[in-house]
């Protein structure tokens, strides 16, 4: 980045700038002598935060103390293009029968364009058969979607997997026009056999605890209401008589009162005495 100033007085002082969307950097520069003075070069290595338009500033301040008394500002936009960037290969457990959505996340600028999308599919011991993202068999859709930052989606639709792509490797070329990058696609199917078998697995023995729970609420309910004794009632019935004819043959002169019917009582005359300095109720 090359920023000029013309002479004056006080001496101008030069900065240089570059904004991304991320950040701003500020760039150190020395005076140039090969293109006479007032002229100032500044490296600017850009990074992958940089990708995609950044501006460009060159800014000129004179001072007199600590007073500002000039400032110019040149701003020129520019672009920081990158090629697609290196991403481990994609997973996907299909299901002959079923659809399946695999996504690709990565890193470019510019954005590629449909046709810059190819799908490669390599038979066993056959002539490999590649498609732009723009003419895809009926089977096959791909959907692209933008996010910040220069991150892109890429979404590859198969709309029913069949028996013969077990059979078949999966690669992904993306172009940008500044680069291109291949990205694997590796489709197990036996892990998918074994997952969907272990969830039926998983489901059946769900449904089996909640008959069991059923079963068991329903014993405890007949329990409650037929007042069936279990061994273990019974147990404790017997400690507990056991230990009232303990009590009763230890305890002496132990009677137990009889109720008498008042007609039964035999009339008998009241008697009454006075004791002096007591008082009886």
């Amino acid at each position: 980045i090359e920023c000029q100033t013309t002479d004056g007085y006080p001496k101008p002082i030069t900065r240089a700038s570059v904004k991304s969307s991320l950040q701003t950097r500020y760039l150190d520069a020395e005076e140039s002598s090969t293109t006479g003075p007032g002229t100032y070069h500044y490296k600017f290595k850009p990074t992958l935060d940089d990708g995609g338009r950044i501006d460009v500033s060159c800014v000129t301040q004179q001072y007199i103390g600590s007073k500002l008394i000039n400032a110019k500002n040149d701003v020129r936009e520019s672009v920081v293009n990158f090629p697609p960037q290196p991403k481990q290969p994609m997973e996907a457990y299909p299901e002959v029968g079923k659809p399946l959505t695999v996504h690709l996340l990565f890193r470019a600028y510019p954005k590629p364009t449909m046709s810059q999308i190819q799908w490669t599919f390599t038979p066993a011991n056959e002539k490999e058969i590649t498609y732009n993202g723009d003419n895809l068999p009926d089977n096959f859709r791909i959907e692209t979607s933008s996010l910040d930052d220069g991150f892109y989606d890429i979404s590859f639709i198969i709309r029913n997997v069949t028996e013969d792509l077990k059979y078949k490797g999966q690669r992904i070329r993306v172009n940008n026009g500044v680069g291109s990058e291949d990205y694997y696609m590796d489709l197990d199917f036996d892990r998918a056999v074994w997952t969907a078998l272990l969830e039926k697995t998983r489901t059946e023995i769900f449904a089996l605890k909640e008959k069991l729970s059923i079963k068991r609420k329903l014993v405890r309910e007949l329990k409650r209401r037929l007042n069936i004794i279990t061994p273990e009632d019974t147990t404790q019935r017997l400690e507990n008589c056991q230990e009232y004819t303990t009590h009763k043959s230890t305890t002496e002169n132990f009677v137990i009162p009889q109720e008498v019917d008042e007609d039964e009582k035999i009339p008998k005359k009241a008697s009454s005495a006075v004791t002096w300095g007591k008082s009886w109720f």
